[in-house]
């Protein structure tokens, strides 16, 4: 499953090995090696009222890791936390537990996030997490230790709505960073798990427990009747000029031709343009589509084979010298076709 609004290719993260591009440039990051680690007494449930199974529930995973989190920054915020999906017990929707959990921390005074991968009721790892970042300003009701609605009863009414007691390729987040503008920078819920109907993601809110919405895999009201209208002119054509301005040095340029979550704010455009200056020439050689069962009037797949010559000095990453393959989606974005993601990985 891939997260709620963003079509394929975002699932996966608590592991951090998938590789996306929603308002950072590209995450490719597997969470390893400082500080953590050593017996910990598992904590208070408190009013958790999730008893049974195995694993912890997310506010036991919360209260191992935040410790950690405030030795990082007195003023650590809980900003987003998941099971790794093939450690959640298997009574898990109603329980809530799940044997490894990554818990991450944002902070007010700037974008960096930190994030604590608590595993077996200790903490495995933990570190500030460079290609993470904080978009949106941190709530004043944010609830700062952990979720103020378990897991639990996120899944419960997920249930009421047609979620499966044992969902297929189950997903859980529990984030303030959303790619849907009516709940991004709130905290949320979102459980996906696959279908008849291609995958569900449900919505819930972190504060009330209510169900916001149930989408499709992209990112669709389930039931909407209305289809947006499909752009004119072959979308091909975008990613083909994004690449030209791209090899002739024109970044700006370039940058208008992406979507606007892609561009994102500030940071990141910065972000995206200092990626650009780092190439010396890029040439398309060939467009494939992909995955033609999900594609709509507002969105695209594509394989791109791409020849890459790096500045010296540069370090590969997104854009790498030689002979090389991304993963392009093009959205309808105000009536005209824009690049929504660049991907290393399918």
């Amino acid at each position: 499953m891939q997260r709620a609004g963003v079509g394929p290719t975002r699932g996966g993260r608590m592991k951090r090995t998938t590789i996306v591009l929603i308002a950072v440039i590209i995450i490719c990051l597997s969470v390893a090696g400082c500080g953590g680690g050593g017996a910990v007494t598992p904590p208070d449930t408190g009013g958790d009222a999730s008893g049974g199974g195995s694993g912890l529930t997310a506010a036991e995973a919360a209260r191992v890791a935040v410790s950690e989190a405030r030795t990082w920054s007195a003023d650590a915020v809980l900003w987003e936390l998941g099971p790794a999906p093939e450690t959640l017990d298997a009574n898990w929707t109603r329980n809530g537990r799940a044997g490894e959990w990554f818990v991450s921390y944002a902070r007010s005074s700037d974008q960096r996030c930190f994030t604590v991968d608590v595993e077996n009721g200790a903490v495995a790892r933990a570190e500030e997490d460079a290609t993470m970042s904080r978009r949106v300003a941190i709530p004043s009701s944010a609830p700062r230790d952990a979720p103020r609605v378990s897991l639990a009863q996120a899944a419960s009414a997920a249930r009421d709505a047609g979620m499966p007691e044992q969902p297929n390729e189950p997903a859980v987040f529990y984030t303030f960073d959303s790619p849907t503008q009516a709940w991004d920078g709130k905290p949320v819920w979102q459980l996906g798990c696959d279908s008849p109907e291609g995958g569900r993601w449900y919505i819930v809110d972190g504060m009330s427990g209510k169900l916001i919405a149930v989408l499709d895999v992209l990112g669709k009201p389930v039931g909407s009747e209305t289809e947006p209208a499909k752009p004119a002119g072959d979308a091909r054509e975008v990613i083909k000029e994004f690449f030209a301005l791209l090899d002739a040095g024109e970044g700006e340029q370039a940058l208008q031709l992406m979507a606007a979550r892609a561009r994102g704010n500030d940071q990141t455009r910065s972000m995206w343009l200092v990626s650009f200056e780092g190439i010396d020439s890029i040439a398309l050689t060939k467009t494939e589509e992909r995955l033609k069962e999900n594609w709509s009037n507002s969105i695209q797949y594509y394989r791109c084979s791409l020849t890459i010559r790096l500045k010296p000095g540069e370090q590969p990453g997104l854009w790498e010298d030689g002979t090389v393959t991304r993963y392009v989606s093009v959205t309808a974005e105000d009536g005209a076709w824009k690049i929504a993601e660049i991907s290393m990985n399918p």
